[in-house]
């Protein structure tokens, strides 16, 4: 696998990312999400979600959002799909962004797998579910 550099990535605004939504979906689709598809829809398209790329057609997205809890600001690296060759090349980005907008933290919440693209990252929990009503 190539490792991407920082010169084949970049950010779809809001409006690119939604008429480019066609692509992303199918990308977003392979992964296990509790999420609604709508859901992540709607938070790109109403900017409560930023969409961080790599491809023409897309290879790899991470969706990230900004978090206020508790009177602290974070960043959540929220959803990521594709080949995550992305992580390796823009994190130091996406973390710079999140210090531009005045977060304390970053927060993955995804598989263990992601550690080994986030070496310096503590592993704090696992998220797990179950479901309780059959299929």
């Amino acid at each position: 696998m190539n490792v991407a550099t920082l010169e084949q990535t970049y950010t779809l605004q809001s409006d690119e990312a939604i008429k480019r939504w066609d692509e992303i979906e199918p990308l977003l689709a392979r992964i296990d999400t509790n999420t609604s598809m709508e859901f992540i829809r709607a938070a790109v398209a109403n900017k409560d979600a930023q969409v961080w790329a790599i491809g023409t057609p897309l290879e790899c997205v991470i969706l990230t959002r900004i978090e206020d809890t508790d009177g602290k600001r974070y960043g959540l690296l929220w959803l990521g799909a594709g080949d995550l060759r992305i992580v390796d090349a823009i994190s130091g980005i996406i973390e710079n962004w999140f210090r531009s907008m005045d977060c304390q933290y970053v927060q993955i919440v995804g598989r263990r797998g992601w550690k080994k693209h986030f070496p310096d990252y503590e592993e704090r929990s696992v998220n797990m579910v179950k479901n309780l009503w059959p299929s």
